[in-house]
């Protein structure tokens, strides 16, 4: 049985649920396995015994996010240059639809879009239409 696919374009806008008001423009990247997410503030502690860590979510909105389930992974950046980073996973909202999906926390601030969207996101249903940008609209998130 073949499974329906999402056409969406090269840009598409995404909403995190862990902070809900934070609407944000993200690329579209086959070429990256995992997505990306620009964060600040990035600090790892302990809480009983337990690692923590947190960071500001889209670092200019001051979005204070704490997990303690992360890795981390060394992760080939936009310059081919291996850096090793925290991933964590992250509920999306995309398409009317909750999306769980493993995000490496980079600075991003140089960079057009504070999102790439990479490929383990893709396998959840999507087809990569180049041609098309922002196919959900943002009453639809």
């Amino acid at each position: 049985m073949i499974r329906s696919k999402t056409i969406i374009g090269r840009f598409e806008k995404i909403r995190f649920s862990e902070a809900s008001d934070a609407v944000v423009k993200a690329k579209v990247d086959t070429g990256a396995k995992t997505s990306s997410v620009h964060v600040g503030a990035i600090k790892e502690f302990e809480v009983d015994g337990k690692k923590m860590l947190e960071f500001n979510l889209l670092a200019k909105r001051n979005l204070k996010i704490q997990k303690s389930n992360f890795t981390k992974r060394l992760i080939k950046s936009s310059n081919g240059q291996m850096q090793e980073r925290y991933v964590v996973e992250l509920p999306i909202m995309f398409g009317g639809k909750k999306y769980k999906t493993e995000f490496s926390l980079s600075k991003r601030k140089e960079m057009n879009f504070e999102v790439l969207l990479g490929r383990q996101f893709l396998l959840k249903g999507f087809i990569v239409d180049v041609s098309q940008k922002y196919s959900v609209t943002e009453e639809e998130l």
